[in-house]
């Protein structure tokens, strides 16, 4: 019997009138035991920015090549992107693998299915690997989604592409995710053609990767596989063997695709080449690693820093900021960056409409640390801060080092979006505070390095968010330096009096 193989914000922004100064074995090897998508820095995606260079870049190297050829890349901290014939329909191969994939992380993420669930393969689910001579599924053999999918992507096994088809609910249910995502040049047909373009698979793994196709932990599932691709001879080929590649291929008699995230040094960027009506499979064998090569080469020069300059307050967040910025939550989070990377102290620091960064170079755990602005605000409106009994009240923890308590939804967010690590310890109870940004009352509790608020628009989706604090500790330094003009002038007057 045949075998199948076993794998291995927005508020508005606030803007102060203030100065400061301021394929080898090798790699195969490496994609095996590549990290976790959790362990890999995950950015925000930045608004689209043409880049000409890259352009250029793209043409010149599909220029005069057999064949339709259709790419699409784009910089996912910066923005930066180009595409050649990004919006021409392209036959899919397994590409449409990766339609599949969203479409039961989609169910998943709304409690249709579990990932343990047990599938049997039947014989209609086996007929394109038994035509094709390929490794199939034996009909009768059980198998949960999750492993289905490991298959599917990592072996591109159609068998298990089949299977999870139709537990999903088939072509109707996949075309329909398609479109609720935008991607409008993406056709799942099995019987005829299925179709996708450049731009919508760039995209796709655009979204996917700052979880807007599916939430973090959904994202993370597709990625985590994405990540174990056993067919590394085309993108990853001529990278370097430690940049993970979360990417899936598809290949016809003429025809070889690739498309997916290269993590590389630099920041991490999509990534798709398409390439149909070849006159041999050497020439994509051949190009599409060059191609990606020349892409790797582009975004990771030696002087390069990862940055992105945000028009909407004209300053730009690089290096260790940008980082810390999109790993922990970006704009809706932090907010907008209020001022460009200065020194203060001695320490460099940035501000943003919800925080204050501060490098700390000699801590390498930890290097990038949110100020402890909550205290500084807290103790300038006078705010009582002495320890509170623990509460008994359901959902609530008590926490010994500074005697408060912090409860249900505010304490879901704690924990949900850095902890301990990037807002400390809470240094107040809840209690109800007037906006000093619009002049509303919110139920706010504070936190050494932050403020919580809980927002209700006047229905049942009440959320929590970080408060204003960086504009608000912007705005104090500004009156104390107003203060200390102000006194050294009342100084002068009246030594300039007693002459």
């Amino acid at each position: 019997m045949r075998k199948f193989r076993p794998l291995a914000s927005t508020l508005i922004v606030f803007i102060l009138c203030l100065s400061l100064n301021g394929i080898t074995s090798a790699h195969t090897l490496h994609m095996a035991q590549a990290s976790n998508a959790a362990d890999l820095l995950r950015w925000s995606s930045a608004p689209d920015l043409p880049d000409p260079n890259l352009q250029a870049l793209l043409q010149q190297n599909v220029a005069g090549l057999p064949g339709d050829w259709a790419v699409a890349v784009k910089k996912l901290d910066t923005g930066q992107m180009a595409m050649v014939r990004g919006d021409d329909k392209f036959v899919a191969a397994s590409l449409y693998k990766l339609d599949v994939l969203l479409t039961v992380a989609s169910l998943h993420d709304q409690g249709k299915l579990q990932y343990s669930d047990t599938i049997t393969a039947t014989l209609a689910d086996d007929t394109e690997d038994y035509a094709n001579n390929d490794p199939g599924i034996d009909p009768g053999t059980e198998m949960s989604i999750q492993h289905a999918a490991e298959l599917m992507i990592d072996q591109s096994n159609n068998t298990a592409a089949a299977m999870l088809i139709r537990i999903v609910g088939g072509q109707d249910v996949i075309n329909s995710t398609l479109q609720d995502y935008g991607l409008g040049r993406t056709l799942f047909d099995p019987n005829n053609d299925n179709l996708t373009s450049a731009g919508d698979m760039m995209r796709y793994f655009e979204m996917l990767y700052s979880a807007r196709l599916v939430n973090a932990d959904e994202s993370d599932w597709m990625l985590d596989i994405l990540l174990r691709q056993e067919l590394n001879f085309l993108i990853p080929a001529n990278l370097p063997s430690n940049v993970p590649v979360a990417h899936k291929t598809g290949n016809l008699l003429d025809l070889f695709h690739d498309a997916g995230i290269v993590y590389a040094p630099g920041g991490p960027f999509a990534i798709v080449v398409l390439a149909q009506n070849l006159d041999s499979e050497d020439t994509a064998r051949a190009q599409i690693p060059v191609i990606a090569q020349a892409v790797y080469n582009y975004f990771n020069k030696d002087s390069y820093q990862p940055q992105r300059t945000f028009p909407e307050t004209g300053h730009t967040v690089t290096g260790p900021f940008l980082k810390f910025w999109n790993t922990w939550g970006g704009l809706r989070q932090f907010g907008y960056p209020l001022t460009e990377a200065l020194n203060e102290g001695g320490m460099q620091v940035q501000y943003f409409e919800r925080a204050k960064f501060e490098w700390h170079p000699d801590e390498a755990d930890n290097p990038i640390q949110l100020s402890r602005l909550g205290n500084e605000v807290a103790a300038a409106r006078h705010y009582p801060t002495a320890a509170a009994p623990p509460s008994n009240v359901d959902d609530t923890q008590f926490f010994d080092a500074t005697g408060h308590n912090v409860s249900k939804s505010f304490l879901s967010y704690w924990r949900n979006h850095g902890g301990l690590m990037v807002f400390g310890y809470p240094i107040t109870e809840r209690f109800q505070e007037v906006s000093a940004t619009n002049g509303k009352q919110y139920t706010v509790q504070y936190f050494e390095r932050s403020r919580l608020e809980l927002h209700d628009e006047g229905g049942q989706d009440s959320y929590v968010m970080l408060g204003p604090i960086g504009s608000e500790d912007m705005q104090l330094h500004h009156q104390a330096q107003q203060q200390d003009t102000m006194d050294s002038l009342f100084e002068q007057v009246t030594q300039i009096g007693s002459i």
